[in-house]
């Protein structure tokens, strides 16, 4: 009895050895035929005969239950295009793939080739190169037909547990806007938890049935196509349900020094320098803004850095019109609809710098930890005549010492006319950390002054600024200078009959009442809204230190 039991067990043993060399030797060709061809007849009934799926070669492991294909692509089909668009049937988007490798887990042959029900544990995609073709029909939006509908047939249930996309190279190609092309690379898309079937077909909460999902990429840099500047991001990550993206390190800075970038122009030309620690957005419709047919979010928020401005005066002016380019002009010009609910700054460096020639150096004006927020953001109409405002707040510290509140309102229902209006204050500082712009710009020292308060009013269109202004200071001693190499020198003969003759030493002066000024200042239409702004101010501070 027990020579028999031992018999029944090796028998057994070499039994289940033969069944595992068999599962482990067969051929691919058992099942890689009939694989192919039920993908391939799956795409085509989903694409209504658009797109063709070819497989290289399948590779096929029975006992890991894993299945990896080689060199796919989906390709459309330029004649079913046309009769697709003969019957208003072709979508916007028009989809070229190729992938080097695909890795299919936790599934056999047959589950491909019988059920209804497929449950998958990963999906992992390598180096897929998508472009997306894109032209907007009009008759698309009528189809109500779910993805699920095209490609699946009554009651059957596909799952994957988890998707995983890496080194995606996205480019985009839009036939509405002059084959306008956009491309983003090294891409990395995880997507958890999918599920098709007839309930999450209508499931709006889920990102290509994913109940989650993130997009994101690191160490992202390209350069501007004039080769001026290079924008970079440290990483960022995009989380596609709510719409919401954050990045660090988000920098669109000069490839050359300053008098590198000014070689390379003929005439004068704003240099940025742009850096923020973190930016985020919240419910960005991205379909719209990667296809460049709009612009809608509620809110983006930049977080710590700066914003640098650096223009080189030694070149000429290009001599044209900078009318129509207020802001607000800009949105409305845009060519595309924009709805930006609130842009949030906190804690940003602004700066302007010039170098003036006739002092040869620079001048710089600095606002220091900005913080505020620009709302209503928009061109389009329905929203405008609701609510007609974009409003620009913001507080920051002049030269790093005085506190500024600004309020600007510009008016979008006549952004045409150019309309506007300004309310600024300026608190208590010292008026020695102005010296920074006034030596540079204007070759004036300022050896002493403290500022009590500057308030400015104004409404300004396309042409002219008009208001008050209000400067109320003490102790104000000026010094005319000259530059003597790299240096300054000061001019002693016109320094004393400026603060004895020309400025008056503090305003209010003692039994007088506060002088506002009335002002109005004319535009130079070759200079930008901001030096509008700054003239009608200085207009009313030069009025006021005069004693007129």
């Amino acid at each position: 009895m027990k020579k028999k039991w031992l018999i029944g067990l090796a028998v057994l043993a070499v039994l289940s050895v033969c069944v595992y060399l068999y599962l482990k030797a067969r051929k691919s060709d058992d099942f890689e035929g009939p694989i192919k061809a039920k993908l391939a007849k799956m795409v085509h009934k989903a694409s209504n005969g658009l797109y063709a799926l070819n497989i290289k070669d399948l590779e096929i492991d029975v006992l890991k239950s894993t299945i990896t294909a080689h060199d796919v692509t989906l390709i459309p089909d330029s004649i079913r295009q046309i009769v697709l668009e003969k019957y208003s049937e072709l979508p916007d988007d028009i989809l070229t793939v190729s992938v080097k490798k695909i890795l299919i887990k936790g599934i056999s042959p047959t589950d491909l080739l019988d059920s209804k029900n497929i449950d998958l544990s990963q999906i992992v995609i390598d180096s897929p190169d998508v472009l997306i073709t894109h032209k907007k029909r009009i008759y698309n939006s009528k189809d109500t037909t779910t993805f699920y509908e095209k490609i699946a047939e009554k009651d059957e249930t596909y799952s994957l547990d988890n998707l995983l996309l890496n080194q995606i190279r996205l480019t985009h190609k839009n036939l509405d806007k002059d084959n306008k092309m956009t491309i983003l690379y090294n891409l990395t898309a995880v997507l958890d938890d999918i599920k098709l079937d007839s309930e999450t077909a209508k499931d709006s909460t889920r990102f290509f049935f994913a109940k989650d999902a993130v997009i994101y990429a690191k160490k992202y840099s390209t350069v501007t196509a004039d080769k001026l500047f290079r924008f970079s991001i440290d990483s960022i990550a995009l989380k596609p349900q709510q719409g919401n993206l954050e990045a660090r390190a988000v920098k669109f800075e000069p490839l050359d020094s300053k008098n590198g970038f000014s070689n390379k122009h003929q005439f004068k030309t704003d240099m940025f320098n742009l850096y923020f620690e973190d930016a985020a957005a919240v419910n960005v419709n991205w379909w719209e803004l990667l296809s460049g047919e709009g612009l809608e979010l509620d809110r983006v928020k930049l977080t710590g850095g700066y914003i640098q401005i650096y223009n080189d005066a030694r070149l000429p002016s290009e001599g044209i019109s900078k009318v129509g380019k207020y802001p607000h002009q800009l949105v409305n010009k845009a060519g595309f609809p924009i709805n930006l609910k609130q842009l949030l700054i906190n804690n940003i460096d602004v700066s302007y710098e010039e170098f003036n020639p006739v002092s040869d150096t620079s001048g710089k004006v600095e606002f220091k930890n900005t913080s505020g927020q620009i709302s209503n953001v928009t061109n389009v109409p329905e929203i405008i005549a609701a609510n007609n405002w974009m409003k620009m707040e913001a507080s920051s510290l002049l030269m790093g010492k005085g506190q500024l509140k600004t309020q600007i309102n510009f008016d979008l229902k006549n952004a045409t006319a150019g309309n506007f209006t300004v309310d600024a204050t300026v608190s208590t500082m010292d008026g020695k950390a102005l010296n920074k712009a006034s030596k540079g710009l204007g070759l004036v020292g300022i050896e002493d002054l403290t500022l009590d308060k500057l308030e400015t009013h104004l409404k300004g269109n396309n042409n002219q600024a008009n208001g008050t202004v209000t400067f109320l200071y003490h102790d104000l001693k000026i010094a005319a200078l000259k530059t003597d190499g790299d240096k300054f020198k000061k001019r002693a003969l016109i320094s004393f009959i400026a603060n004895n003759f020309v400025v008056k030493s503090q305003h209010p002066q003692k039994g007088k009442p506060v002088k506002v000024q009335q002002v109005t200042y004319k535009r130079d239409p070759n200079r930008s809204f901001f030096n509008l702004i700054w003239q009608s101010m200085a207009t009313g501070i030069i009025q006021t230190a005069k004693g007129k």
